[in-house]
């Protein structure tokens, strides 16, 4: 065999080695990146399925069950261990006022969704002069319902109503305002445009805020109206709501100041602070309220820790606070009720 072939003969057995290399190589990479994909749609599947997660975690996870105690189980039973049981009781529906923000008298209402709808009326209620009691009970849902739609300070739309109209839904003005909230004609003719009703002159916007129920929405809407118009100051919105926009725009273009010593401010102020009683001082001081609250009693820390995360699906959650005491070999959970964190003591 001359020199020439063999060389050629080389060439090709090595030219054809690296193309194998390469595609083993080739491969590899699509191998990696397929896994990485059906990892992707495995995690997703079980993010929209946490109970099949719950299922899978019992299996990989812990080999031990975990045990579990409820709060009246450690009452009643001591540290006795239980098998561990997914109980979700039911929720009684609740307002929220979570997009409120700021409110006319810097009361936290984020807490009125710890409530029930029933208990939160009935502080309300409780806070209220026994002659007046009668009169809002009717329209206190209503209330609280245009309040919960529009996001605005609940207690400010009550406290307004109740300087308006003492809760008398056939209350008229010597200006013509009418109804709960003292809707003027125009206002009302105004408000119902914006709120898409069925009003084509004053006549008829008239007679829709003799309503009581309609008259409460565009109180509430108009509240929520000003208060943006006014960037959120609550003095300015409260006093535009009595002599209108336009007057306390006026008066604030002279540099003149608005809601200092104004009667109809300060009755709204004394309202709010009647409304709030019952609020803050039956609820609002106490420490918040867990939901659930769990005791482990495991020497298997780490597996019996992985497992009830997982199953709790706080692996959602980024960042967790918690601690755990291996001296005493107990390991404790609370379930905030307002916040998705869980804390370990």
């Amino acid at each position: 065999m001359s020199k020439e072939k063999v060389i050629s003969s080389t060439d090709y057995i090595v030219s054809r080695f690296f193309l194998s290399i390469k595609y083993l190589a080739v491969t590899i990479l699509s191998s990696t990146v397929a896994f990485i994909l059906y990892l992707g749609l495995v995690s997703n599947l079980l993010l929209e399925k946490p109970h099949l997660f719950n299922s899978l975690s019992h299996l990989f996870i812990s080999k031990k069950p975990a045990t579990i105690l409820t709060k009246a189980e450690i009452k009643n039973k001591g540290l006795e261990s239980t098998p561990l049981e997914e109980v979700y009781p039911f929720k009684e529906p609740t307002y929220n006022f979570d997009s409120v923000g700021k409110t006319f008298q810097e009361v936290d209402i984020s807490r009125i969704s710890e409530l029930s709808k029933v208990e939160f009326e009935d502080l309300i209620l409780s806070s209220v002069p026994a002659g007046l009691k009668g009169k809002l009970k009717p329209f206190l849902k209503t209330t609280l319902f245009y309040s919960e739609k529009f996001q605005v300070d609940p207690f400010w739309v009550l406290a307004v109503m109740w300087t308006e109209s003492h809760f008398n839904p056939k209350a008229r003005s010597y200006v013509n305002a009418r109804g709960l909230m003292q809707i003027m004609p125009r206002t009302g003719y105004f408000l119902a445009g914006l709120l898409e009703k069925p009003v084509k002159s004053l006549r008829s916007a008239i007679q829709i805020t003799k309503k009581p129920e309609p008259n409460i929405e565009m109180g509430a809407f108009y509240l929520k109206k000003i208060l943006r118009d006014f960037n959120g100051h609550y003095i300015h919105a409260t006093a535009a709501y009595n002599m209108g926009p336009g007057g306390v725009k006026k008066r604030l273009r002279k540099g003149l100041r608005v809601g200092n010593r104004n009667k109809y401010v300060n009755k709204v102020k004394r309202a709010y602070k009647e409304l709030i009683k019952g609020y803050r001082k039956s609820f609002l001081f106490l420490p918040r309220d867990y939901v659930e609250t769990f005791v482990f009693k495991n020497k298997d820390f780490k597996s019996l820790e992985r497992s009830f995360l997982w199953d709790r699906s706080f692996w959602r959650v980024t960042s967790m606070p918690y601690k755990r005491d291996l001296n005493r070999k107990v390991f404790l959970a609370f379930l905030l009720s307002s916040k998705k964190e869980a804390i370990f003591l």
